[in-house]
């Protein structure tokens, strides 16, 4: 994950973001192709506050393959002065908490044949040491979570 640009704003209360993240989606199996459907979104948040979201791109994922994906995740949310004050305080510590959220459509195709598709969600609790635009930020921590629905 990169930062592209992070402002907080005192004068209105709100935060812009830009966040840039590679994600990297594997699939090892021989017969199965996996297909990610539009309508999937990305959200980043700092402290239940929305910091940014975005959009994993549609594309079809053949048998036996490892693609990497670039999603670029941007957003201007409102952020009151106590958070803008734990913001500035997790910076300074090194150990800045953050929710990633991805839900997306997958529909899996064996053969010729497009199975059901299922929404699957990842939730990962992030632990990083930085989010300056300066910096590429270090992950400390990380926990996932996910399911899927049928």
């Amino acid at each position: 994950m990169s930062v592209a640009q992070l402002d907080v704003s005192a004068s209105d209360l709100s935060v812009y973001a830009r966040l840039v993240a590679s994600v990297s989606a594997e699939n090892p199996n021989d017969m199965i192709g996996i297909r990610y459907g539009p309508g999937s979104r990305t959200v980043v948040s700092y402290r239940g506050t929305v910091l940014c979201s975005g959009r994993l791109p549609a594309f079809y994922q053949g048998h036996r393959n490892t693609t990497v994906m670039v999603v670029a995740m941007e957003g201007r949310h409102g952020f009151g002065s106590g958070l803008q004050s734990a913001l500035e305080e997790s910076e300074n510590a090194g150990n800045v908490p953050l929710d990633v959220y991805v839900s997306v459509p997958l529909t899996l195709r064996l053969g010729d044949v497009d199975l059901r598709e299922v929404t699957v969600n990842v939730h990962c609790a992030l632990v990083v040491d930085s989010l300056s635009p300066k910096k590429k930020p270090a992950i400390k921590s990380a926990q996932y979570k996910f399911n899927a629905e049928f």
